[in-house]
C-alpha cells in the first residue's frame, strides 16, 4: 500500500513539471493526378458531339476509377475558370486555359503532383497564352486532345462593336466582323433586325479563302429605352456551324445627357485623366473651365468637379456660394494649391485640419462595407496596387455617416482617413478625392492590364452616383440595365423611414419576370443599413422586375427591366487547336493522347517510375499531463490503495 501511495505520489509531481512526450509518425503521401475537363461549348460544336455526350463521359468515369486505385485522384472540369465541383455538361461560355495552371499551382504548391491530366480541344478565347501557364508546374501535363481539327465550310459574326448606350433620334455607329474559311466565290447577305423588322442588309461576296471583312452602318435609335437588335448572317452551301452566324446586342437609348462640368483652378494632368474617361461615355456631356473665364449657369449642370479649388489663388466664392444655393452635387479633389481653410469653412463633409500646409504619400485601401455602387473585388485588389496619392498631411474631420470608398494607407499602415469619400447633406451630394496624382492610376491600369478599363469605370460610377440628383423616396432600387449571360445581376436596394433614415428592418421581395410570364422569387438580403441580393447569372432575353417592402404601414413599390444578352464567343471558332495542346505535354516532359486512349493514359501515368509517393515524418509534441490514460492508471493506484486499506481495516 506504500508503494502504491508512493509511485502515486511521483507520477503525479513528475506530471506537475510539463513533461513533453515526443512521437514521430510516418505519413505516405501518394501522388496526386490532377484531372481538368474542358467543358466549354465549342466541344459539341462538331461531328463528334454525340461521341462526347455519351461514350466519352463513360470512357472518362472509368479511367478516373481505375487511376483511384493506385493515386490520390482530384477532378475539376473549367471554361472561364477552374470549377470545384466538376461538370461535364459542356456549357462553359468562354475558355481560359491558363487560369486553369495559375489555380493548379496556387492549390498544389508544395504536394505530391504526379501528373495533370489535361483534356480540351485548346482553343481559349479569354486569357493568357497557357503555354506560358503551363511551364510554372513542377509536373508533367498529359493532353487529351479533344474536338476537331478538320476545316469545314463556315462563314461566322466574328465580332460586334457598337456603344452601350445612344440618344433618342440620334444614329449610332455598329461595327460587324465577318470572316469566312473554306468558302471562296460563295455569297451570303447579313441582316440587322430590330424588334423583328429588318433595319439593314448587305450582300458579301466571299473572295479569297480566308476570308474578312469589316462592315461599318450607322443606326438610328427609334425607340427610347432597352432595345434589342439581331444581327444575322445567312447560311452557306453544306456549312455546318451555324451558332456563329447569329449576335444579338442591347442598346440603351435615352433622351438627355448629363452634364458634366470640370472647373480647374489651372492645367494638371489630373484633369485629363478625368476628361479622358468620361469623353469615353456618351451619357456624358463634359465641359472644361476656369472659374475666371466661366460664364455658365451652375444649376444646369449635374455634377460640378472642383480641382483644387478653392485654391489659394482663387478662393471662387461666389461659384462655391451657387452650388450650395441650388444644391449642385460637387466633386472636390484637393491638393498642394487647395485653400484648406477655406474648404472646411464650406462643411461639405471633409474637413483637414493643418497646422503646416505640408502634404504626404497614401496608398489606397478598399472599405468592403461600400455600397454605393458595385466595384468588384478583384479591380479594389488592382486599385490596391496603384501608385499612391500626394494628400494633405494632418487630422481629418468627417460628417456623419461618410460612405468611404478608399481609405489612405501610408506607409503599409490601414488608416480610417478617407481617400475617396462620398457624403450627402439633405438633397445634396458631395464626393471627395483627398489627393493628387491620380492620373497615374489611368497609366498603371493600361500598364497592368493592357486597357483602362478599370479607372475609366471607377471615374463613372463615381461620377453617375453623384450626377444623380437626390430624389425624395423612400424606396430604391438599383440594378444596371445590360448584362451578358455569364454575369451575376446583383440588386442594391435602401429604405428610408420618415426622417430620410436608412432603415433596414423590414423585408424586401422582389419578383422578377421573364418574357414567357416564369416568375421567379427572392427576398433581400440585409447590407450594413441597406439591402443588397445577387440572384446569379440569367439566360438571354428581356426580363421585367417588382421589388416591394412594407413599412409602418405603408407599400413601397419599384418596377424596372433589364436585358441579358447572349455570350457566343465559343461559336466564332470551333476547330479545334491541337497543336497548343502538343506544346504544353512537350514543354512539360508529358505526351498528347486521343480519347480513344485511356487505357494508353493509364498505363503511362503507373509505369511512369518518375510518379511515386513520398513519405514523411510528422513530429509531435504532446504533454504526459494531457494523456487519459495516465489519469486512469493514477486513479488505479488510488483505488487499489484504498480497497486494500478498506479490505485490512485500516481505515
Amino acid at each position: 500500500m506504500s508503494v502504491l501511495r508512493s509511485l502515486f505520489v511521483f507520477v503525479l509531481s513528475f506530471l506537475l513539471l510539463s513533461p513533453l512526450l515526443n512521437s514521430v509518425r510516418k505519413i505516405i503521401d501518394k501522388p496526386i493526378i490532377v484531372i481538368a475537363q474542358d467543358n466549354s461549348e465549342s466541344i459539341l460544336f462538331n461531328k463528334d458531339s454525340t461521341f462526347y455526350r455519351s461514350d466519352y463521359q463513360s470512357d472518362l468515369n472509368d479511367f478516373v476509377e481505375k487511376l483511384g486505385n493506385d493515386f490520390e485522384v482530384q477532378q475539376y472540369s473549367f471554361s472561364d475558370k477552374l470549377d470545384e465541383e466538376f461538370k461535364n455538361d459542356f456549357s462553359g461560355k468562354s475558355s481560359n486555359l491558363s487560369q486553369v495552371f495559375t489555380e493548379i499551382e496556387n492549390r498544389y504548391a508544395n504536394r505530391n503532383v504526379g501528373a495533370v491530366v489535361f483534356a480540351s480541344d485548346g482553343n481559349y478565347n479569354t486569357g493568357s497564352n497557357p503555354v506560358v501557364a503551363a511551364r510554372k508546374l513542377k509536373a508533367p501535363v498529359y493532353s487529351i486532345a479533344l474536338g476537331d481539327t478538320s476545316q469545314n465550310v463556315d462563314i461566322r459574326i466574328s465580332e460586334l462593336n457598337h456603344n452601350k448606350f445612344a440618344f433618342l433620334g440620334n444614329s449610332f455607329p455598329l461595327q460587324v466582323y465577318v470572316s469566312a474559311r473554306q468558302a471562296n466565290m460563295a455569297k451570303s447577305r447579313l441582316v440587322v433586325k430590330h424588334q423583328g423588322n429588318e433595319i439593314f442588309s448587305q450582300d458579301i461576296n466571299v473572295a479569297s479563302d480566308p476570308f474578312s471583312e469589316i462592315i461599318n452602318m450607322e443606326i438610328e435609335a427609334k425607340q427610347k429605352g432597352l432595345q434589342r437588335y439581331t444581327v444575322e448572317l445567312k447560311a452557306l452551301e453544306n456549312e455546318t456551324n451555324l451558332h456563329n452566324n447569329k449576335l444579338e446586342f442591347v442598346m440603351d437609348v435615352i433622351d438627355s445627357k448629363q452634364k458634366i462640368l470640370i472647373l480647374a483652378n489651372s492645367p494638371h494632368p489630373d484633369i485629363g485623366a478625368i476628361q479622358r474617361a468620361l469623353e469615353n461615355n456618351i451619357n456624358f456631356e463634359v465641359e472644361l473651365s476656369t472659374p475666371k473665364d466661366f460664364t455658365g449657369e451652375l444649376h444646369n449642370y449635374n455634377l460640378v468637379i472642383l480641382h483644387q479649388l478653392p485654391s489659394t489663388s482663387q478662393s471662387a466664392t461666389e461659384l462655391l456660394s451657387t452650388i450650395k444655393k441650388y444644391k449642385v452635387p460637387a466633386l472636390y479633389i484637393l491638393g498642394a494649391q487647395s485653400d484648406m481653410n477655406k474648404l472646411n469653412s464650406l462643411q461639405a463633409g471633409v474637413e483637414v485640419n493643418q497646422n503646416k500646409s505640408t502634404f504626404e504619400y497614401a496608398e489606397a485601401f478598399a472599405n468592403d462595407k461600400f455600397s454605393l455602387f458595385e466595384f468588384s473585388e478583384d479591380n479594389m485588389k488592382l486599385i490596391g496596387r496603384f501608385p499612391p496619392l500626394h494628400v494633405p498631411f494632418g487630422g481629418y474631420t468627417v460628417a456623419n455617416n461618410p460612405d468611404v470608398f478608399l481609405y489612405q494607407k501610408i506607409k503599409n499602415i490601414e488608416t480610417n482617413k478617407p481617400l475617396i469619400s462620398f457624403h450627402t447633406d439633405g438633397d445634396q451630394k458631395t464626393g471627395f478625392i483627398v489627393g493628387e496624382g491620380i492620373w497615374r492610376w489611368r497609366i498603371q491600369n493600361y500598364f497592368q492590364v493592357s486597357n483602362h478599363e478599370l479607372f475609366d469605370e471607377m471615374v463613372n460610377k463615381m461620377v453617375q452616383y453623384l450626377a444623380l440628383r437626390i430624389k425624395k423616396e423612400r424606396f430604391v432600387v438599383n440594378v444596371s440595365n445590360v448584362y451578358s449571360e455569364t454575369e451575376n445581376i446583383v440588386f442594391n436596394a435602401e429604405v428610408y423611414n420618415e426622417s430620410y433614415e436608412l432603415d433596414n428592418n423590414a423585408e424586401v421581395e422582389l419578383q422578377i419576370r421573364d418574357s414567357e410570364d416564369k416568375v421567379y422569387q427572392y427576398a433581400f438580403n440585409k447590407y450594413n443599413s441597406s439591402y443588397r441580393l445577387d440572384v446569379g447569372a440569367f439566360p438571354a432575353g428581356d426580363f421585367t422586375y417588382s421589388a416591394n417592402v412594407k413599412m409602418a404601414g405603408e407599400n413601397f413599390l419599384k418596377n424596372g427591366k433589364f436585358s441579358v444578352v447572349p455570350v457566343n464567343t465559343e461559336a466564332i471558332n470551333t476547330t479545334a487547336n491541337h497543336q497548343i495542346l502538343f506544346k504544353i505535354a512537350k514543354e512539360s516532359q508529358g505526351k498528347l493522347y486521343y480519347p480513344n486512349q485511356f487505357d494508353a493514359l493509364y498505363t503511362e501515368l503507373k509505369d511512369n517510375k518518375s510518379i511515386v509517393s513520398i513519405s514523411r515524418k510528422e513530429q509531435t509534441l504532446t504533454e504526459l499531463i494531457n494523456l487519459k490514460w495516465i489519469f486512469f492508471i493514477l486513479m488505479l493506484f488510488i483505488s487499489v490503495e484504498w480497497f486494500m486499506r478498506k479490505y485490512h481495516g485500516g481505515y
